[in-house]
C-alpha cells in the first residue's frame, strides 16, 4: 500500500472517507444492537418497509417512496463509482503502464461514460419506469434535444473526437484565438484550460474542433525563439556572427540538436541587422531567452561592438546668399517702423 498512487495523493481524503464510512457502520450497529435488547427490531423493520412501500397516485402515473429513493441512490452510487474507477484508472494504472499519448484520457473518459449509461439504465429501473414506454419517452426527448439543446449535443460529440482523436491532451500546452495555457481538464461538454496570468477559463470542446487550435506541445515540449540584434555600421558581421552564436551555444539549457542558427538579417537604416534562432524547453521559454540575449550584450560589450541609436542624416545643397538677411531683419528699420507705429 505504501507504493500506491492513489494512498500518496489522497491519503487525507482516503482516511477520512474511511474513518466517516466506519463511522457509519458502528452507529448503524450500536443502533441494531439497541433496538434488538428493546425487543423492538421487528417492529422498526416492519415499519420501515410499510413506509417505503407507501405510494400516490398522480394520474396514471404511481409514485412510490421507495422507487423515488432508489432511483436517486442508484444515480449517487453511479457518479461515486465512476469517479473512483477513473481516479484508479489514471492515477494507479495508467500510470504504471507505458500507452500511447492521450489513449489513457480515451480510455478514462469512455468507461466514465460507459458506467454512468449503466447506472442511469439501473436508476430507471429501480424506479419502476417501464422501459418500454421509457424508449418513446426517449425517443420524444431526442426530438427535442434535437432542436433545443443542439449546441449541447454538438459539444458533446466534440468531446468524443477529442477522445478518439486526441489532437490535445490535458497538459497541452495550446493557443486559441488570444487565449494561451495549459489544459487543466477535458469534459464531456467543456474543456478548462489554465492561462499563465492565473485564470481558468471554460471553453466548450466545439471550439476545439471547429477552430484553429496551436499546440505548442503535441510532439514534444521543444520550443524555437530568436532573439534580434543590431550593431553599429562599421562592425565586423563575422565576428558578430561568432559571438551571438557562442552566446546561445554555451548556455546550459539551449538544446545542441538542433544547434543555434546565427543570421546576418541585412543592412538597415542605421544598423547591421542579425538574429540568431535557438531551441529550449518551452517549459522555460521566457527565461532562457532572457538570459541568452544577456549573454548577446556582454559579448558585445566585452568586444567593444555598440548596439546603434535610430539616427538620420540631413543634408543641405544650396542656400541663397540673401537668406541670411531675410532671416534676420535690420534693427534700424524695425526701430523707426515700431516708432511710426507708436505715432499713430
Amino acid at each position: 500500500m505504501e507504493g500506491s498512487n492513489i494512498i500518496k495523493k489522497y491519503r487525507l481524503k482516503v482516511l477520512s472517507r474511511v474513518t466517516a464510512i466506519i463511522q457509519i457502520l458502528g452507529f448503524i450497529v450500536w443502533l441494531r444492537s439497541v433496538f434488538i435488547s428493546m425487543g423492538i427490531l421487528d417492529y422498526i423493520v416492519q415499519w420501515a418497509l410499510d413506509f417505503l412501500n407507501s405510494s400516490w397516485e398522480v394520474g396514471s402515473v404511481t409514485i412510490s417512496l421507495g422507487s423515488f429513493i432508489a432511483f436517486f441512490t442508484a444515480i449517487i452510487v453511479t457518479f461515486i463509482v465512476s469517479r473512483s474507477i477513473r481516479v484508479l484508472l489514471e492515477d494507479e494504472i495508467f500510470a504504471r503502464i507505458k500507452l500511447p499519448r492521450g489513449v489513457p484520457g480515451a480510455i478514462s473518459m469512455l468507461v466514465g461514460y460507459f458506467i454512468v449509461g449503466i447506472g442511469i439504465y439501473i436508476a430507471i429501473s429501480a424506479a419502476g419506469v417501464d422501459l418500454g414506454k421509457f424508449g418513446l419517452i426517449a425517443g420524444a426527448l431526442g426530438v427535442g434535444i434535437g432542436f433545443g439543446l443542439q449546441n449541447v449535443v454538438y459539444h458533446f460529440i466534440s468531446g468524443l473526437i477529442l477522445a478518439f482523436e486526441r489532437p490535445v491532451q490535458v497538459g497541452d500546452t495550446i493557443e486559441v484565438g488570444t487565449l494561451l495555457g495549459r489544459i487543466k481538464s477535458i469534459g464531456v461538454r467543456s474543456s478548462t484550460i489554465k492561462t499563465y496570468d492565473g485564470s481558468e477559463v471554460i471553453v466548450p470542446n466545439g471550439n476545439l474542433i471547429s477552430n484553429e487550435v496551436i499546440n505548442w506541445t503535441l510532439s514534444d515540449r521543444k520550443s524555437r525563439k530568436m532573439i534580434p540584434v543590431s550593431v553599429a555600421y562599421g562592425s565586423n558581421p563575422r565576428e558578430v556572427l561568432d559571438l551571438i552564436y557562442k552566446a546561445a551555444s554555451d548556455h546550459a539549457e539551449v538544446l545542441k540538436n538542433p544547434e543555434p542558427w546565427a543570421l546576418f538579417d541585412g543592412f538597415g537604416e542605421s544598423s547591421l541587422n542579425f538574429r540568431i534562432y535557438f531551441w529550449m524547453s518551452y517549459d522555460r521559454g521566457l527565461s532562457i531567452k532572457s538570459e541568452v540575449a544577456m549573454n548577446i550584450y556582454d559579448a558585445l560589450q566585452e568586444a567593444n561592438i555598440h548596439i546603434p541609436y535610430p539616427q538620420q542624416d540631413l543634408h543641405i545643397k544650396s542656400i541663397e546668399s540673401n537668406f541670411e538677411d531675410k532671416l534676420v531683419s535690420n534693427p534700424k528699420k524695425k526701430s523707426r517702423k515700431t516708432d511710426q507705429q507708436n505715432g499713430n
